[in-house]
């Protein structure tokens, strides 16, 4: 069976090299085919059964109201119009939406052909995505929702992860937010870095093909790709220490014989 991993486009601005990722995945997964695509909602457009409404219905649906309870409600006009330009590829921010909804909603428009265990489907999206911890009964942001298809919030990088400690007290005792990123510029990440945010990317990527095609996404080790940062600090000191795969993982690709 051949296997094919799917990357689409940002809907941003381009704050990443996506063709250096897809090389990066060649190079990784030497068996794999990687397809890149124009970003998902373009792909979407050409479709005869794409429907603009629907879809923006959809995912108005899939807004997060509080952080602290799962509500639902019926969208309003304008909410329902403020999808539609986002679709159509308006620049729109601050809204989060509940990644586990927005991945159902996704799977469903994918080709039928293509939703086979074999595919691997990565979306980089300009949204910011959390999920629902039923233990503290509130959302948390995070930078990839995993699943059919895989969704990865690039503004997760920043808004996701969390930063320094000092840098919350800081901002609490009146401190502005432009200064705080000067005094902290090592030990956060700025969107604007393509190469750093490109490599941090990277990460996702792997942890997205792993969650699929080996059932494992994860590393406990700080130095594979495969470790899940929870501070930005340690995603950058990955990146600057040149990280790659640890030797169980690499030798899971080695020796699986799928990709």
């Amino acid at each position: 069976m051949s296997y094919s991993i799917f990357l689409y486009g940002y809907e941003g601005e381009p704050h990443f090299d996506i063709e250096e990722i897809a090389d990066y995945l060649k190079k990784t997964f030497l068996l794999a085919e990687i397809k890149k695509r124009e970003n998902f909602f373009s792909f979407l457009r050409k479709f005869p059964s794409f429907n603009l409404d629907s879809l923006a219905i959809k995912i108005s649906l899939c807004r997060v109201y509080c952080l602290h309870e799962k509500k639902e409600s019926l969208p309003l006009l304008g909410e329902i119009e403020y999808e539609k330009k986002r679709i159509l590829g308006k620049k729109t921010y601050g809204v989060i939406y509940d990644g586990e909804k927005l991945n159902n909603i996704y799977l469903n428009l994918l080709p039928q052909k293509e939703r086979g265990l074999n595919c691997c489907h990565i979306i980089f999206v300009d949204q910011l995505l959390a999920t629902f911890d039923e233990e503290n009964r509130r959302f948390h942001l995070r930078v990839g929702i995993y699943g059919f298809p895989n969704l990865i919030s690039v503004w997760g990088l920043k808004e996701a992860l969390a930063k320094p400690r000092n840098y919350y007290l800081k901002l609490q005792m009146g401190i502005d937010s432009l200064s705080l990123e000067e005094e902290f510029k090592e030990k956060i990440i700025d969107i604007k870095d393509k190469k750093l945010v490109t490599e941090a990317l990277k990460n996702y990527c792997l942890q997205a093909i792993f969650y699929q095609f080996y059932y494992e996404g994860f590393c406990s080790q700080s130095n594979c790709r495969l470790y899940n940062a929870h501070w930005q600090q340690e995603l950058i000191l990955q990146i600057k220490n040149k990280c790659e795969l640890c030797s169980k993982h690499k030798a899971m690709i080695k020796h699986a014989g799928k990709v």
